[in-house]
């Protein structure tokens, strides 16, 4: 988080020194915040004075990170600055936070088949170079937060080890190389499956693949990894 205030009073603010400018919890004055996280001064001091001096008439900045509680929910975390062993000044500084809720999963199920029908299974271990086959793993919601397929922080499935790597089974019908599906339903909620099917073909080159994928909510963060994966032998 960022913030530029203007110094309208008649002293210099100074990031060091005896009485130092920094940004406190407010609402009640020098509570532990819920934001608290490493970089931060204490629990009721998330920032300090970027700058060395700011005189009267200029403008000071304070930088913080924050983390993100482990529950949803929506708030206003209030802060307010202080001149160290002097003085508070004059409040008003509030964020509306909104937490969406935690994302984690595990994995349910696989399976490979023919077709998106899944009526015929095939034996990943028995591919020929080219051949393509419908595979898809069966995700349970184990977190806080809904699964969307569309719009703000879409759920979608991306390679793993390393992350975001192009996969030699990518077809044409993929997100990208690096994404081979978004979730099938329109919304999964805590407690539910959720299926991710994709074509998947096999590569020119006979050997032995494990194929790794995780869970990402795009933007906001990838998924707790339970190393879900699809071994295959293309001979």
């Amino acid at each position: 988080m960022l913030v530029r205030l203007l110094n309208t009073g008649n002293v210099t603010w100074y990031r060091d020194g005896t009485n130092p400018i920094k940004l406190g919890t407010d609402g009640a004055r020098d509570r532990s915040s819920r934001l608290c996280t490493t970089g931060w001064a204490g629990c009721n001091r998330p920032a300090r004075l970027a700058e060395a001096s700011v005189a009267p008439g200029a403008t000071g900045t304070f930088e913080w990170p924050i983390a993100a509680q482990a529950s949803s929910g929506e708030w206003r975390e209030y802060f307010t600055p202080v001149a160290e062993g002097i003085t508070w000044m004059n409040t008003g500084l509030n964020f509306l936070v909104r937490v969406n809720g935690v994302y984690s999963w595990q994995v349910v199920g696989q399976y490979a088949a023919t077709n998106s029908s899944k009526t015929t299974g095939v034996d990943l271990a028995n591919l020929t170079p080219g051949q393509k086959v419908w595979v898809g793993i069966l995700a349970k919601n184990t977190g806080t937060a809904t699964w969307y397929r569309d719009g703000l922080y879409p759920i979608k499935m991306g390679t793993s080890h390393p992350v975001d790597r192009a996969s030699p089974f990518c077809d044409s019908s993929w997100l990208g190389c690096n994404r081979p599906a978004k979730l099938a339903q329109a919304s999964v909620a805590p407690g539910e499956v959720a299926d991710f099917g994709f074509w998947y073909v096999a590569p020119s080159t006979r050997t032995v693949y494990r194929e790794y994928y995780n869970l990402v909510a795009e933007g906001p963060t990838w998924l707790n990894n339970p190393g879900v994966n699809h071994y295959s032998v293309v001979r």
